[in-house]
């Protein structure tokens, strides 16, 4: 909540009130359905599976407690439950799961590390969320693989053990290569979080005959998101792998069009949106060069708080915000202030 306040998402998904569209909650793809029964009932068919099953890490050690998903803590949180992971966690992982937990169990006093096994540009979380986090003060260890899990006789855990790697040279993904340097490292903790990113469940799709790629992701024809199979349509992480919202998002804009284009013999998409006419010249609103940066709330304010950190603008940056060019075609001096 942090991030997006609950009511704020509420008042989002009130369109769904105003608009005719059916939900069948609880229904679960190749248990309480099957694809062919759907491609019976109904003219076209879009798979948005997402990519939700949990990345495994074998690790010695890891058997026996005190070591959970990324996911499932964020779950727990999202029901309004205190997950139990003790006062001291390590987290795995450097994406965009790894960084809410870690954000969200400081906000609740927990003492968090993050152990990354490359450098900091390398992560894949969002940037401006990889920023908030560094800016909390929240510790993250770079370059170290992990290589067990240490228990105390009682078969508690007590820390992570991990192996520190040097970086080597490029690889076919333009990332360097890491290697074990020989030398291992104890982080003290309570509980160890892994948040390693998630798969496709390959399982499923071929078990409704679904083609998969060589990396495990729905098949489709590039840019017309069409399955093997006739009437099926797939989109989001299930042909991407793990991505970003606003990209399935697009992605279901794109597919909306085409299937309605196919249903209908018609291009009817542009008709949902306002077509603006403009000429080239640039409004003089680059009040003294001043960029305008929105409020956020202080440092200290967020622990113990899950406040939204984003609180906008006053009323006199939004008047400024607005009056300002926004001609992103036009290359002039305010594209240096505002970017």
């Amino acid at each position: 909540s942090y991030r997006l306040p609950r009511e704020v998402l509420a008042k989002e998904l009130e369109l769904f009130e105003q608009l005719p569209i059916n939900f069948a909650f609880n229904k679960r793809l190749g248990k309480d359905m099957w694809l062919s029964d759907l491609k019976g009932n109904y003219d076209e068919v879009i798979l948005a599976l997402g990519s939700y099953h949990h990345a495994t890490l074998q690790l010695d050690g890891a058997d026996k407690g005190q070591v959970v998903q990324g996911t499932d803590v964020l779950n727990a949180l999202a029901e309004g439950e205190v997950p139990s992971v003790g006062s001291r966690i390590v987290i795995i992982g450097g994406g965009n799961v790894a960084i809410d937990v870690a954000r969200s169990l400081w906000r609740m006093g927990v003492e968090v590390t993050i152990a990354y096994r490359r450098d900091k540009e390398d992560m894949p979380a969002n940037e401006s969320e990889i920023e908030e986090a560094f800016s909390e003060g929240i510790p993250c260890i770079f370059n170290v693989a992990p290589k067990k899990i240490a228990r105390d006789k009682k078969e508690r855990l007590e820390a992570l053990e991990v192996k520190e790697l040097e970086i080597g040279e490029y690889d076919l993904s333009g990332r360097r290569i890491r290697r074990g340097t020989g030398t291992i490292r104890s982080i003290p903790c309570d509980t160890v979080i892994v948040a390693i990113g998630e798969r496709v469940d390959t399982d499923l799709l071929q078990k409704e005959r679904l083609a998969v790629s060589r990396r495990g992701h729905l098949e489709v024809n590039p840019y017309m998101y069409e399955t093997n199979q006739e009437h099926v349509w797939a989109i989001g992480d299930v042909i991407n792998g793990r991505s970003t919202a606003a990209e399935a998002m697009g992605q279901g804009k794109e597919v909306a069009r085409l299937i309605d284009l196919k249903l209908s013999g018609k291009d009817r998409f542009a008709q949902l949106f306002t077509t603006f006419r403009y000429d080239q010249t640039v409004g003089k609103t680059l009040y003294e060069g001043k960029a305008i940066n929105a409020e956020k709330l202080p440092i200290a304010a967020r622990s113990g708080s899950f406040e939204e950190v984003n609180k906008g603008y006053t009323g006199r940056q939004a008047r400024m915000e607005a009056g300002r060019c926004l001609r992103c075609d036009v290359k002039c001096e305010q594209e240096v202030l505002y970017g």
